[in-house]
């Protein structure tokens, strides 16, 4: 990888600084990024854990987030509160997940400011909008009708165990001890269950009672010609609520909140498309992007911290000596401001 001459690039104040190897911004962000470019921003973007840290983010203008932010990046986001630098979550939407992000400046599910903040920038037009997404969402998901012998059952999707909404938001620690639950809970009823699609688990991990079952297919499908769904906070739950399903939420989430239509309302207003041209509707009403210029540092580029752990690589040692060079210019060029 050929890496640019810093010195030139921090003079004419285009610095990029790479950790590790990421796709983060050419595939699921690619539309905001080319907005934000577009407007005249640099983007960072790191993998894991970047060097120099409060360097970049004293020069930076906003810090996006992508979920989970544990360890060290609880530290980061305090600092960015602490400093009253602006930060934002960004996520995969929901309707559907694969075209869609969303932004919000607490976090995502039941950590969003949707449910912790106020819902009063919900208008008439927002709920208009909403139902009029409900309309089209149910004339495009005319799922197929299942046998007749297959009625009157309760569908039950799994989530990932590792997954926030249930190790931070679940009284339920495994999906077998959540599967127990749901037989405990409708002894007389039919239960289907369907297993996450992520789920990496053998077949036949799950101990079902003779009466339930666990099936495959389209999710959308045993959801809307069930006569209940119930589980714990997931898409599916508010596809099947968007559906016309009755659905039974256990667990904090958006479907446990006393206003879940504009609850819902709002998701569906936030959400945005990944290929969409301009941003700023999104960037101005779910984020603070345009509340202010970074009070640490007065340089005109966006710090983009797009979070995947996993993928963190080590600096190689040529990498290492460019970032020192980095650094120490600007330092010089902090001193001469100050001088």
């Amino acid at each position: 990888m050929k890496f640019p001459n810093y010195r030139e690039r921090l003079r004419k104040r285009e610095f990029c600084l790479f950790f590790g190897v990421s796709r983060a911004l050419s595939g699921r962000y690619r539309g905001i990024a080319e907005d934000l470019r577009r407007r005249g921003y640099t983007l960072l973007r790191f993998a894991g854990k970047p060097y120099f840290l409060p360097v970049l983010l004293r020069h930076a203008k906003h810090v996006f987030f992508q979920p989970p932010c544990e360890g060290y990046l609880e530290s980061i986001r305090a600092w960015c509160i602490e400093h009253k630098l602006p930060a934002t979550y960004l996520e995969v939407g929901h309707f559907p997940q694969k075209d869609t992000i969303v932004m919000d400046r607490m976090g995502v599910n039941a950590e969003s400011e949707l449910m912790r903040g106020s819902l009063d920038f919900v208008d008439e037009r927002i709920m208009q909008n909403y139902r009029r997404f409900v309309r089209e969402w149910r004339a495009n998901h005319r799922c197929a009708t299942p046998s007749p012998e297959e009625s009157g059952y309760i569908f039950c999707p799994l989530q990932l165990e590792d997954d926030r909404n249930i190790a931070k938001h679940s009284p339920y620690q495994s999906m077998q001890d959540f599967i127990r639950h749901v037989e405990n809970k409708f002894p007389d009823d039919t239960v289907f269950f369907k297993r996450h699609p992520k789920d990496a688990n053998p077949e036949g991990c799950y101990a079902i009672s003779p009466k339930s079952r666990m099936v495959a297919g389209d999710p959308l499908m045993w959801a809307k010609n069930a006569k209940l769904v119930y589980g714990i906070n997931s898409t599916v739950l508010l596809e099947a609520h968007l559906l016309g399903t009755p659905v039974e939420a256990v667990g904090d989430g958006f479907l446990r909140h006393p206003e879940k239509e504009k609850v819902l309302a709002a998701l569906v207003d936030k959400q945005m498309p990944r290929t969409a041209a301009d941003y700023g509707y999104w960037l101005s009403r779910y984020s603070d992007f345009h509340r202010h210029d970074n009070p640490l540092g007065k340089w005109k580029y966006c710090f983009i911290r797009i979070l995947y752990a996993p993928l963190s690589l080590p600096l190689t040692t040529r990498l290492a000596r460019k970032c020192r060079v980095a650094l120490s210019v600007l330092r010089r060029k902090r001193a001469r401001k100050g001088a």
